[in-house]
């Protein structure tokens, strides 16, 4: 009696380890394709976050060749007015030399 008690605890034993086994690779099974979604998802994230970066980088480098250009055309279209102000002041010179000229 001991010794089937002794028997039937063993097969018990065995038969609860091999369960236990069986929900180890079970759990270890779900627990790797888990880790492959989450390892996908992360490199789709991370290759899109670079897609951001680059896009970000170049309008970055647009907007610095925009500023480059408003810079030039500024300073263009200070040079003209500075240009056109001493042509008027020129012309006013010699309106006025003119005037003088013509009065009696």
């Amino acid at each position: 009696s001991i010794s089937r008690k002794t028997k039937a605890l063993r097969l018990e034993h065995q038969s609860l380890s091999v369960e236990s086994k069986g929900i180890f690779l079970s759990l270890l099974s779900e627990y790797d394709s888990t880790a492959r979604h989450i390892q996908s998802k992360l490199s789709k994230f991370v290759n899109q976050f670079s897609e951001l970066a680059r896009k970000y980088e170049e309008s970055q480098q647009r907007l610095k060749r925009a500023a480059g250009l408003f810079l030039q055309y500024k300073e263009l279209f200070e040079a003209e007015e500075a240009k056109n102000f001493h042509l008027a002041a020129e012309n006013s010179v010699l309106l006025r030399q003119m005037e003088s000229s013509l009065d009696p």
